[in-house]
C-alpha cells in the first residue's frame, strides 16, 4: 500500500468517525428529550439515565478518536 492510498484511508476513517460523532449527538440529543418528557419508551427512568449517560460517553470516544486521527493529518 502507497502513502497515497493510507492517505485516502485515513481520509475515509476521519469521514466515518464524523458521522458516527453526528449521530450520537442527535441521539444524546433525543434521549435528553425523551428524559425531560418522561418518555422512557418501555425501560425505567433509571434505565433511560444510563442510556443518556452512556450517550454522552460515545460522544467523548467518538471526539477523542477523531481528535487524534485529525492531530497528525496535514
Amino acid at each position: 500500500m502507497n502513502e497515497f492510498d493510507k492517505h485516502l484511508i485515513k481520509l475515509r476513517a476521519i469521514d466515518k468517525i464524523n458521522a458516527q460523532l453526528i449521530n450520537t449527538q442527535f441521539a444524546v440529543e433525543d434521549s435528553q428529550r425523551d428524559l425531560k418528557a418522561k418518555l422512557y419508551g418501555g425501560v425505567t427512568k433509571r434505565e433511560q439515565e444510563l442510556i443518556f449517560e452512556g450517550y454522552k460517553t460515545e460522544v467523548q470516544v467518538f471526539e477523542y478518536i477523531l481528535n487524534q486521527l485529525t492531530k497528525t493529518t496535514t
